[in-house]
């Protein structure tokens, strides 16, 4: 079983995941990468940990919606009795609606997720793959430029359930979860401030029931030594990934989102282009 990643190796990697976990270039196909290139192992337990770090940035990022979501779900036993309709409960408290779309499009990102990983296991060893996709990701990209103009009902429930299915397709090391999560957002008429918002929040059940399926307690014990190695790399992970969600939510008001397809393609190409080693 391995001891984890050496102290340069935890920190390089933390600082991969941190940039590229919120930024719309996939977090998982530059680890795949960083592998295949830079020799760099990719420890399962320590891409948990890794995970968990972003996971925290999330949840302090959007702390106020998070706070608001919980107390209005906690005051909804009480609005039930009061009003006695579902929709009142549910639709026209934003707080509730939003906890209600975040689980609509958790489910398709779920049935995708259980269906097809064991499947897909060989891609994360094919860089390959990771070029397509990144190059996929470019394309997708680029069309997000041509969204529609945005509809202040959005989203609703069918938005939720598409943007859930693209959160899906980005089980493949390459497909970038926000890019696709939020160009679709884009494509369904969301207003940008809230693609962005509704893309994030989506992700937390993502990355939290991805977490645990990925935790081995065996490797609690296996990997004690290499505890300080893997505090530095979620650290990093997420302190870098604080300020690359910063950025990207900047980015996405000022209609700059549709800029990284060019990295993209430049990436996916060099990658085709490129043997691993």
């Amino acid at each position: 079983m391995s001891s984890g990643p050496s102290l340069l190796e935890a920190i390089l990697l933390g600082l991969i995941q941190g940039l590229t976990e919120w930024l719309p270039v996939s977090s998982s196909g530059h680890l795949v990468l960083a592998q295949q290139y830079l020799g760099v192992e990719v420890d399962v337990f320590f891409d948990a940990l890794l995970h968990l770090g972003t996971l925290a940035v999330i949840l302090v990022f959007y702390r106020d919606t998070v706070r608001e979501v919980l107390l209005a779900l906690a005051r909804a036993p009480r609005a039930h009795r009061e009003s006695g309709g579902w929709r009142e409960v549910w639709w026209e408290d934003p707080h509730r609606r939003l906890a209600a779309l975040v689980v609509v499009g958790t489910i398709p990102t779920v049935a995708i997720g259980f269906t097809f990983e064991d499947r897909l296991v060989g891609f994360f060893e094919s860089t390959t793959v990771v070029g397509i996709a990144l190059l996929a990701t470019g394309a997708w990209l680029f069309l997000a430029r041509y969204a529609p103009e945005p509809d202040p009902d959005s989203p609703g429930g069918w938005d939720a359930l598409l943007v859930g299915l693209f959160q899906g397709l980005a089980i493949v090391p390459g497909v970038s979860r926000s890019g696709a999560t939020i160009g679709m957002a884009l494509q369904r008429n969301v207003e940008r401030e809230h693609a962005v918002r509704f893309s994030f929040l989506l992700s937390i059940p993502a990355i939290a029931g991805a977490t645990v399926l990925q935790a081995d307690p065996g490797s609690l014990s296996a990997a004690r030594g290499a505890w300080p190695a893997y505090a530095a790399g979620v650290t990093v992970a997420a302190l870098v990934g604080y300020g690359a969600l910063w950025l990207l939510v900047r980015i996405v008001e000022r209609r700059g989102f549709t800029h990284f397809c060019w990295y993209c393609w430049a990436l996916g190409a060099v990658v085709l282009l490129s043997p691993a080693v």
